[in-house]
Order: structure tokens, then C-alpha cells, then sequence
């Protein structure tokens, strides 16, 4: 598969691109609050799990492309990312529109073969998207960890200058989660999930609120707390100030 053949024989261990990479900026942090500041309580505060692989994230830019092509990055810590749900959603952000061929690609980690390699459509506007693994009826086993893409195709006949963009995941059970936090009692409290260490479900929880408020301020601000939290702060602050603009 396209994704295999540019990711294979190539370290992992990738340097996400300068959007994101860096501590917040001084207007974020004005907004947004990192770990051991002053707990804002109605803020999610993400406890990364303990002993899951480091430097999961791959950086979605090819060398030479910035101003040209877009940034593209997987919102997900730099680590094996927690859910409980067997089809969860996987979220991810571009910089600019594209006409592009877009793939999404998930596998197994101990695989080379995808379970999954398809086209998504090519995004009209800059912002986040997700991809819903139940549209294209995919469970998650527990305890398996998978990597997943995004691939922006530069150049049909050349793989290796696509714009790749990924991270893990791993499903585990209700039972694994309350023992990494006794108090979790509630799936729909990003606070909650977020202690949990359940990354892709309070994401996704927080996402689905927005997109059910767009202009609700408080929900922008939790979605910017959990990326600010994983070294994603650029993007956080692009994210409480909405243009407001509706797609095409």
C-alpha cells in the first residue's frame, strides 16, 4: 500500500513540523492553561497513560513544501492514544483547501498491511476534520495497537513526496480504565476522559460539542486545553479564534 511504501524503511521518530512544535504563545496562554498551572476546573486536564510508546506522532510536511502545500498533523499526543470505543473517530488538521488526493490508511502495528486504505475528500476549507472508522465499518480489537495517516498525494508516480501525517491507537476496556482512574464513571465528561488518559474519547467528545455550538466558547476552550496539553499549541490558538467563514 502507498502509505506502507513511504512510512517502511523510514524511522518514525519524526520532528512534527514548527506548527505546534513549540511551547504556547503568549496569546494562548493567556486562554489556555498547561499542566501544573492553576487548575481552571471547568478545563480537561489530559493524564498521559504510563509505559505507551513515545514518539508516535509522524509530522505531515515534506521538506521544501511549507507556503506551497499544506500543513497537515495529526491531533493526537506523542504517544499511543487511549479509547474505549471500538469504532472510534480519528482527528486531524490542515492548513489550507487542497485538491489533492487525500488517503486515509489505518494497520495493525505489527502489520504492514492496512486493514484500510481509501480516499477521503479533499478538504474545501482549513480547519479539523475526522475520520469515523464506523463509516467504513472497522472495530478496533482491544489491546492492539494501530497507526494510522493521512496522506496528501503531491505526485501520483512518487510516493515519497506525499505529505504524511499519523498517529496510534489503542482500544482497551472500561475495566483497564478505571483502574488507571477509579473515579471514571461518566463517557460523555471530557474531564473525566481526559484523566482517564482516554485522549481519542475526550477529543472526540469535546469536537462533537463544537460541532454542535460552533460559537460556544467554552467548548473551543477545552478542545484548545487538551492540544495545548500535547505540545499542539499553535493549533490550539487557531482554534479559539473561529473566522466564522462558512465552508463552500
Amino acid at each position: 500500500e502507498r502509505v506502507a511504501a513511504v512510512v517502511i524503511g523510514v524511522s518514525l521518530v519524526l520532528t512534527l513540523p514548527s506548527l505546534g512544535t513549540g511551547g504556547p504563545s503568549a496569546s494562548a496562554a493567556e486562554q489556555v492553561q498547561s499542566p501544573g498551572e492553576a487548575a481552571d476546573p471547568t478545563l480537561p486536564v489530559y493524564k498521559p497513560p504510563q509505559g505507551r510508546t513515545p514518539r508516535a506522532r509522524v509530522g505531515g510536511v515534506t521538506r521544501g513544501s511549507l507556503g506551497k502545500d499544506p500543513n497537515v498533523v495529526a491531533l493526537v499526543p506523542d504517544h499511543v492514544g487511549l479509547t474505549i470505543k471500538p469504532e472510534p473517530k480519528l482527528h486531524w488538521y490542515i492548513s489550507q483547501a487542497t485538491t489533492l488526493p487525500t488517503i486515509f490508511t489505518i494497520r495493525e502495528d505489527e502489520s504492514v498491511r492496512a486493514i484500510l486504505e481509501t480516499p477521503l475528500k479533499p478538504p474545501e476549507c482549513p480547519g479539523i476534520y475526522a475520520v469515523r472508522l464506523k463509516d467504513f465499518g472497522i472495530a478496533l480489537k482491544e489491546d492492539v495497537s494501530y497507526r494510522w495517516y493521512i496522506s496528501v498525494q503531491r505526485d501520483r508516480d512518487s510516493p515519497s513526496q506525499d505529505i504524511v501525517t499519523g498517529g496510534m491507537i489503542e482500544r482497551i476496556s472500561i475495566v483497564e480504565a478505571l483502574l488507571l482512574y477509579p473515579g471514571f464513571t461518566d463517557e460523555s465528561d471530557p474531564i473525566q476522559l481526559a484523566k482517564t488518559g482516554l485522549w481519542y474519547d475526550a477529543f472526540r467528545v469535546v469536537s462533537d460539542k463544537i460541532e454542535a455550538s460552533p460559537q460556544d466558547p467554552v467548548f473551543r476552550r477545552q478542545r484548545a486545553a487538551l492540544l495545548n496539553q500535547v505540545g499542539l499549541s499553535e493549533i490550539a490558538e487557531l482554534d479559539l479564534k473561529p473566522d466564522g467563514k462558512p465552508c463552500p
